[in-house]
């Protein structure tokens, strides 16, 4: 079968939105953007990441099992994607969903839903993870976006004297030569630092920057999407394979 437009539109929509959030992020490190905003933007493409696979879900049931069930009972199911933790799960939420006899329609499909769980292999945690999270995304504020890494770009000098007056410069952006003095302190050209005397106070300030942000269990934001944008791509492609 082939992979309905709608979905591919909803992968396209997932893809310009991780394009959205790497702008996002740039913007945010460059103190132009509140974070609030890159939460917000991670909420949705978590979104249009699990409701492909929902979408997915649905159409293997309209195949296999909708005929078999009244109107009424159609109006109340809730078709999800089975993401479990354990094996003994998959066959429990397949059953909510109006689908336990999947295993006997089309058993290529069901191995497959099993064997990308993540408790089948290391490689599908990120699956367990998406779904995770967007649990978390549909109250937005329950996706904590948070500091990744800080890196020192800079130390600046900071010289005093007792007598007052006080003096800071950036060791990456000054260059002292020989003879020089700040406050009466000799600079030593070798070190480019003030050589200290009773009466002058040194101290070196350490300037750090932001690098990016992590998702709550500590996935890198950038890298955590553009895996899972790739891998619900190809999950996306066997699945329509096998129906």
């Amino acid at each position: 079968m082939e992979v309905p437009e709608s979905i591919k539109s909803q992968l396209k929509r997932a893809n310009e939105f991780f394009d959205e959030l790497k702008l996002k992020e740039k913007q945010c490190l460059e103190n132009k953007l509140s974070v609030e905003d890159l939460k917000n933007v991670a909420a949705d493409l978590l979104n249009k990441l699990r409701s492909p696979l929902d979408h997915a879900m649905r159409c293997a049931f309209e195949k296999y099992f909708e005929q078999d069930l009244e109107k009424e009972e159609l109006k109340k199911v809730k078709i999800y994607f089975p993401i479990v933790p354990k094996a003994d799960d998959l066959r429990a939420s397949l059953g909510r969903s109006k689908m336990l006899g999947l295993e006997t329609h089309n058993k290529n499909l069901y191995d497959f839903l099993e064997s990308v769980q993540a408790y089948t292999a290391p490689q599908n945690k990120w699956l367990g993870l998406l779904n995770d999270y967007a649990v978390e995304g549909k109250h937005i504020d329950l996706v904590p976006v948070i500091v990744r890494e800080k890196k020192i770009i800079d130390e600046r000098v900071n010289i005093s004297h007792s007598g007052g007056g006080a003096v800071e410069w950036s060791r990456k952006a000054t260059t002292f030569g020989p003879g020089v003095s700040v406050l009466g302190a000799p600079i030593d050209p070798i070190s480019q630092m003030p050589i200290a005397t009773p009466e002058h106070n040194v101290k070196i300030i350490y300037v750090e920057t932001t690098k990016g942000y992590n998702l709550p269990h500590g996935q890198d934001i950038i890298v955590f999407f553009k895996e899972c944008i790739e891998e619900t791509d190809a999950l996306i492609k066997e699945f329509f394979k096998l129906i």
